[in-house]
């Protein structure tokens, strides 16, 4: 943990500061930044309210213990975007493009697709290869069988085939729509577009 000199130095360095970037921050001379990170003086409650605005951690300097609102230390580059928009003294239309800039690079959020599952009972293969690649084409996932999974979202069947009376009510009772026929192009084309 070491002393508040040593807390100090490590908190101006995490900020990618020199002795000179605190010196202008806190309006002091170079000495007494100096002699601060020396252990010869300590700063009065101006100069640590005015580090506290530039981000230094003030309670991890003063007992070597961080502030619960300060979640994560900052990693080099971090603290060198932050002083540079810090001491940007560009116009507020400069700072405003600058901050737009930023958020535009930011890497764009992951957008989560729901994939429906269609459980197909189908005894005709070439039916049911064709329903299949369809369905596939279209980004459903596909599943062949009799028995309702619990992600199944939809069933088809042939019209020739007949369906097991537990496999209706299991549908019934999870209100799973029961498609037979190739009626299921006219209604998953519509649930593919909406």
């Amino acid at each position: 943990m070491g002393e508040f000199f040593d807390r100090l130095r490590e908190e101006r360095e995490r900020l990618g500061l020199t002795q000179g970037d605190v010196c202008d921050l806190v309006n002091s001379t170079r000495r007494t930044v100096h002699s601060w990170e020396q252990g010869a003086s300590t700063p009065n409650a101006t100069h640590l309210a005015a580090l506290r605005e530039r981000g230094f951690d003030v309670l991890y300097l003063l007992s070597g213990s961080r502030s619960e609102d300060f979640d994560h230390v900052l990693t080099e580059r971090e603290s060198e975007w932050l002083s540079f928009y810090r001491n940007f003294n560009g116009s507020a239309a400069a700072q405003d493009l600058l901050l737009n800039f930023m958020r535009f690079t930011q890497p764009p959020k992951p957008q989560v697709k729901t994939v429906k599952t269609v459980l197909i009972t189908a005894t005709s293969e070439p039916i049911e290869q064709v329903q299949m690649a369809w369905l596939e084409d279209k980004g459903y996932r596909v599943e062949r069988g009799s028995t309702l999974s619990l992600r199944t979202d939809y069933v088809l069947f042939d019209e020739d085939d007949l369906l097991d009376a537990e496999l209706l009510k299991a549908a019934s009772e999870r209100n799973i729509p029961v498609l037979k026929g190739c009626d299921f192009i006219s209604l998953f084309s519509d649930l593919y577009q909406s």
